[in-house]
């Protein structure tokens, strides 16, 4: 039923390769679609919710040094040298926004920590 995703694709489109969607009732035809409309964003979701909890379980040692980190802008270090925070996942919740590469060289670096 992945089919049901792409746009102007509704159950009725599919009477002639699955024959039992004829006899679905319109309510259980328009749920379908809105399933399979937004599966792709709900799997991103559960990604995302996956990676969470794994970046909460990367801590950042104390007396981390984020001056070192190379590729980062001097005010994202300042920020994160201010804010300390105990936990990968905690970056994301400074006040502003932390950009995927920023993130991306901060796990780099406390993985030679």
């Amino acid at each position: 039923m992945d089919v049901l995703a792409f746009p102007d694709v509704h159950i009725s489109d599919l009477v002639d390769l699955v024959p039992e969607t004829a006899s679905f009732s319109r309510e259980t035809a328009v749920q379908m679609e809105r399933d399979a409309m937004y599966a792709n964003y709900i799997a991103r979701q559960e990604r995302d919710m996956e990676a969470l909890k794994r970046d909460e379980g990367q801590a950042i040692p104390e007396n981390f040094a984020y001056a070192q980190i190379v590729g980062l802008s001097n005010e994202l270090r300042e920020k994160l040298d201010r804010a300390r925070p105990e936990n990968l996942a905690q970056t994301y919740r400074l006040p502003s926004f932390i950009p995927t590469k920023a993130v991306s060289w901060l796990s780099v670096m406390l993985e030679q920590y």
